[in-house]
């Protein structure tokens, strides 16, 4: 024989109603944290992404310098004999002037030697090997090749008038297909010896980069030095 059972009790209204309540809030809740986790995942997790970059700190002589990772050509870097190789991209120096995108600029730092001083070196070595044909050039620059026969024959200076104080860079003259023509500086900042090299048609950019490289050492803070780049 079948058994049969009562029908279910029907809930009051008010039951019913507070039912409906609790469900809408439920579904209201649920729509508001969807939104914020897809807030936070459009806003905040790009904008870390972006601005957040590895650092590493290089010892140079009695110095620490904080540099960003992607700048050091060796990792780990050459830091035993107190040498640490940068390649830098031209942009990110020049503070928002002309700039190509994809030149890069190279400086070896060391712990100074305490040779003579590079910006003495135009007026007391290269001067006696310098021809006497000057013209002027990018940059508020002069240009003056070396004497045929002499230890730099074959390359040009290129230095601020009238004795290069403040800059100068040994480029070579002739030129190789495909190949940029690099430039040759040094530098002497705070105790550290910087040797720089450049593309010879960046030098009108001469200024901003050698600012940019003393505000490095003087800081010791290489994303401070980015930081400005991009303002």
């Amino acid at each position: 024989m079948s058994r049969l059972y009562p029908p279910p009790l029907s809930l009051p209204t008010r039951y019913k109603s507070i039912d409906l309540h609790l469900l809408a809030a439920a579904l209201i809740l649920s729509a508001v944290l969807a939104g914020g986790a897809y807030l936070a995942r459009t806003l905040v997790t790009p904008l870390s992404d972006a601005s957040v970059e590895e650092t590493v700190i290089v010892e140079i002589g009695d110095r620490s310098i904080e540099v960003l990772r992607r700048w050091l050509v060796t990792v780990p870097p050459d830091v035993d004999g107190g040498r640490v190789t940068l390649s830098l991209p031209l942009a990110e120096m020049v503070h928002g002037e002309e700039g190509d995108e994809d030149a890069r600029v190279l400086l070896v730092l060391n712990k100074s030697d305490g040779s003579l001083e590079p910006s003495d070196r135009p007026r007391l070595i290269y001067a006696r090997f310098l021809s006497s044909n000057a013209t002027s050039s990018v940059g508020g620059l002069v240009h003056r090749p070396f004497r045929a026969g002499s230890p730099y024959q074959g390359e040009a200076l290129y230095l601020t008038p009238p004795e290069g104080r403040q800059f100068a860079a040994r480029c070579p003259i002739e030129e190789t297909p495909g190949l940029p023509v690099m430039c040759f500086t040094e530098l002497r900042i705070e105790g550290l010896d910087i040797q720089l090299q450049i593309e010879r048609r960046h030098l009108a950019l001469w200024e901003p980069v050698v600012a940019w490289t003393r505000q490095l050492v003087s800081t010791g803070n290489g994303r401070d030095a980015a930081g400005d780049a991009t303002r």
